[in-house]
Formats: structure tokens, C-alpha cells, sequence
């Protein structure tokens, strides 16, 4: 299964939502805004991400830095050759 995220950020907290190609919601939840709790909160679907949206603001930066990298180096779509990823 092919899951999408979608991330509402403000300064303390930040909403997560995970849908499926169908369009139905997998799993919704809030994390802390910093990379580390972000990427704890979407581990479980690190073999299923293939796409990761964030909503941009003041903090998006810092966020893309501390997140992002580790996001796109586990999506289903980055992935699609074994050489190209990062050992998890």
C-alpha cells in the first residue's frame, strides 16, 4: 500500500495525516514540531511513504533540514533501486 502524508505545522505541535492512493485515511495523529518527533511518528510507514507534504511557514526550514532528508531517503518511490537508499 502506497500511503501519502500530509503535515499542519505550528510552533508547538504538528498535526500528521496518512492517506492511502484511495484516498482514505491510514492513520491521523500529532507530534511534536521537531524533526526527531516527526520522524519517530512516521516510522511505522517509512516502507509505504511515497509522498511527504508540508505546509510552509517559519518553521518549514528548519523542519526540511532536520526532516526531510531522512524522509525522502526511506519513500517507496525513492527506493524504487536498492543501491539508491539509505541503510535503515
Amino acid at each position: 500500500m502506497q500511503v501519502y502524508a500530509g503535515l499542519d505545522v505550528s510552533l508547538k505541535t504538528t498535526h500528521i495525516c496518512l492517506m492511502d492512493e484511495a484516498g482514505k485515511i491510514v492513520w491521523r495523529g500529532v507530534s511534536a514540531s521537531d524533526p526527531a518527533s516527526i520522524r519517530a511518528a512516521l516510522s511505522p510507514f517509512v516502507g509505504q511513504l511515497v509522498r511527504c507534504v508540508l505546509e510552509t511557514g517559519s518553521t518549514s526550514p528548519w523542519l526540511a533540514s532536520g526532516c526531510w532528508l531522512w524522509v525522502f531517503a526511506r519513500c517507496a518511490s525513492m527506493c524504487a533501486m536498492p543501491s539508491h537508499c539509505w541503510r535503515r
